[in-house]
């Protein structure tokens, strides 16, 4: 792909959690995607016909990416083949995202994430309070 090698001399990384992905090494495609369909309630109840990711337009709708036109001119020398790097510290990774030591080449990553929030209805006092 390229002839350039990372070298990395110590890489921490926390958490890598759902849909996120650790690379060390080229990557030519990547293709991510993280659904998340939460429901939350102050009292425990399930009606057993929730949790359709497709019952969410957010979910179903086609994402759009504009396409972006930039006239740019590049022109590289590598004169060293190495990219040296003395540390990365990162917290988490997480939603479908890419944390990577290496090439990429193509790259689609996408997230989406739905909570529903269901409260109990209170009884307004004259003071307007709970």
């Amino acid at each position: 792909m390229w002839e350039r090698t990372s070298i990395v001399n110590n890489v921490h990384v926390s958490i890598v959690s759902r849909g996120a992905t650790f690379e060390i090494g080229e990557l030519r495609y990547y293709h991510s995607v993280d659904n998340v369909l939460a429901y939350q309630r102050e009292q425990e109840l399930f009606f057993g016909d929730e949790g359709n990711f497709g019952d969410y337009k957010v979910f179903y709708a086609e994402p759009v990416f504009d396409p972006v036109y930039e006239p740019i001119q590049m022109s590289f020398i590598n004169a060293n083949p190495y990219i040296y790097v003395g540390e990365i510290r990162s917290q988490a990774v997480s939603s479908s995202s890419l944390l990577q030591i290496g090439n990429s080449r193509h790259m689609r990553n996408e997230s989406r994430v739905m909570n529903v929030r269901q409260l109990l209805r209170r009884r307004q006092t004259n003071e307007g309070r709970d």
